[in-house]
């Protein structure tokens, strides 16, 4: 398969079309259409059409698409957000754990300000990303994860929906009890991760 047939599969205005050349084009690995692959997981008007570029995503770099999601998590649009949160769930790999933990951290904040997560600083804002950053995914080279990479993480507050969406990827990531209320997840981790004083 070429990447010029994947692409015109990508481009067919049949749904099925658009989902099955998304997942053939991530069995075959098919980087020149990854950044494609990342956008369309998260801004295709159908859900099989978006899990399907979000399993070819997973399959030719599920560390860059961790960090996209993540980034589309704190920052993006609702509906981008929304699909990004299911997506680290169910492809983002074991260390999505962390990523949606970091931004369900904001999920009590009420405006903007500084705040303290574990070891990490965060900043609660109003403003959305205005635009999906793939430009600056390096091909797997790098192996920090997004979260760690600046001083202070950004995440734009998160609403009900959105805070729902999270516990149900931590669930489905995890295999955890759903219901679980964000602050049992929240506690949960920072245990785990608490520094060890002896």
């Amino acid at each position: 398969v070429s990447v010029a047939e994947v692409q015109t599969g990508l481009r067919s205005r049949a749904p099925h079309v658009r989902r099955a050349a998304a997942r053939i084009g991530g069995q075959e690995e098919l980087f020149d259409l990854f950044p494609i692959f990342l956008r369309t997981s998260v801004t295709d008007p159908l859900h099989a059409v978006r899990e399907g570029a979000a399993f070819a995503a997973s399959q030719i770099d599920t560390h860059d698409s961790r960090q996209f999601w993540t980034l589309t998590l704190a920052r993006g649009k609702k509906p981008q957000r929304l699909q990004a949160a299911e997506n680290l769930g169910r492809y983002g790999g074991q260390l999505a754990r962390q990523s949606l933990l970091v931004v369900l951290a904001a999920h009590d904040r009420t405006r903007p300000g500084h705040f303290r997560f574990g070891e990490r600083q965060l900043q609660a804002v109003r403003d959305e990303s205005q635009t999906l950053m793939t430009g600056g995914l390096d091909g797997g080279t790098a192996d920090r994860e997004v979260i760690d990479q600046t001083s202070t993480f950004k995440v734009t507050l998160l609403d009900d929906e959105i805070t729902q969406a999270i516990l149900a990827a931590l669930v489905e990531l995890t295999g955890g009890p759903a219901g679980r209320p964000p602050e049992a997840w929240l506690y949960e981790y920072l245990e785990e991760t608490k520094p060890d004083e002896s």
